[in-house]
């Protein structure tokens, strides 16, 4: 991750831009939260917060047990007690996750790509109507995503380490932990990753799980990289075809000794709510396609696509992870799911809007090296005309407007 001197201008600059940019976030998720009345599937987490400040656990009206996102609910209750039982209380922690999920999407952008990425990316996720609208309601999703983006970083922290020492020096276990750096691997930050994932999965939503197929079919593309660029011992042994070999013995094994676990996901996956029927959006397998490249999501789905060929041509490999983990849970859920909802990509969505963000800053890139600007009197003036007009993109098409 790239370090922020506060003593230098531009850094300054920078960091106030960042600012602005949570603070209208901030603005836009808070401004009259508690005005429209409770939707229904509202009630659920805000009963059960209210049974865990009454009783201790997190009991419905009816006396049963709620037994999900807990990790939630008790963020919930917090707020309750702070705000009371109303529209505003039960909907504070959706807001302040969401606000979270873009500080996190900006620290993710800024180690994988740039800090003029970073920010785009932070203006996108805390811009974004979809993104609004999931942090103004009492549902899991932003903590879900607030959790996964967490993960994320830390895989990258942890396995994708740019801090190599060139000899593992040190006894016992700080040998062993400094043979891992040697090889980009942080074993530090790789279990806190693995644990946080645990618990998102089992204390937010399952789908979080979802994050260790899409990490591990990365690990199978850089290791099939590796095999066809590289002539040498490494083409075959890697930090990539090892832990990729490893994460499907592992899988394998929990499989054969937790005869329970393949039950556990046969119902997780093909479990159907009464609320999709046939003939809706829900069965449609197209319809997280049709979500992503509506006309709601112009211009950000024009620029996703710039920035997916773009992140391809990118001699930092690690940034493939990003599509790869969006695309698999992507897949997942519109062909392996028996149904599909766009609130079921929130655990991968900051994703689009990064590699989004990726290709709208080389679009300007693009365009002026194309004009070599630097050679045109006031080139100042010119960026600012090429900016604002590429900025009357997102005002005056749905996708600011709507949000």
């Amino acid at each position: 991750m790239q370090s922020v001197n506060f003593t230098n201008k531009n850094n300054t600059v920078h960091v106030l831009i960042l600012l602005a940019i949570l603070g209208i976030s901030a603005f836009v998720r808070f401004y009259h939260l508690g005005e429209n009345s409770v939707w229904v599937d509202e009630t659920n987490p805000a009963f059960a917060a209210k049974g865990l400040i009454e009783t201790g656990d997190d009991l419905l009206p009816s006396g049963i047990g709620y037994g999900r996102a807990m990790i939630y609910t008790h963020a919930t209750a917090w707020s309750e007690r702070l705000f009371g039982f109303n529209e505003t209380g039960i909907r504070v922690p959706a807001a302040v996750f969401g606000i979270l999920s873009i500080l996190v999407g900006y620290f993710l952008t800024l180690r994988i790509f740039d800090r003029k990425t970073a920010i785009v990316a932070a203006a996108m996720i805390g811009l974004s109507g979809f993104e609004i609208g999931w942090s103004r309601v009492a549902r899991m999703y932003t903590c879900l995503q607030f959790l996964s983006l967490l993960v994320m970083l830390l895989f990258f922290w942890g396995f994708e380490n740019r801090h190599r020492p060139t000899i593992a020096s040190g006894k016992g276990i700080l040998q062993w932990h400094r043979a891992f750096l040697s090889q980009g691997i942080h074993s530090v930050w790789l279990i806190a990753g693995l644990v946080l994932l645990g618990i998102t999965a089992t204390g937010v939503h399952m789908l979080a799980a979802f994050l260790l197929p899409g990490i591990w079919v990365y690990l199978i593309l850089r290791s099939a990289d590796s095999f066809l660029l590289q002539d040498n011992r490494s083409r075959w042994l890697n930090k990539y075809s090892v832990s990729s070999v490893l994460i499907f013995i592992g899988g394998i094994a929990a499989f054969l000794a937790m005869p329970s676990a393949k039950s556990m996901l046969d119902e997780f996956l093909l479990y159907t709510p009464g609320w999709v029927q046939s003939g809706t959006s829900a069965s449609d397998r197209m319809a997280l396609v049709e979500f992503l490249i509506s006309p709601w999501r112009f211009p950000i789905s024009a620029f996703f696509l710039a920035g997916f060929f773009f992140l391809f041509l990118k001699k930092e490999k690690e940034a493939w992870a990003l599509p790869v983990i969006f695309g698999t849970l992507f897949a997942a859920l519109s062909f392996v799911f028996t149904h599909r909802d766009p609130r079921y990509l929130m655990p991968v969505y900051p994703l689009f809007l990064i590699i989004a963000a990726f290709g709208l800053v080389r679009f300007f890139e693009m365009i002026f090296s194309e004009i070599r600007i630097e050679k045109l009197p006031r080139p100042g003036i010119i960026k600012a005309f090429v900016i604002l007009s590429i900025a009357a993109l997102f005002i005056l098409t749905p996708w600011l407007r709507v949000g």
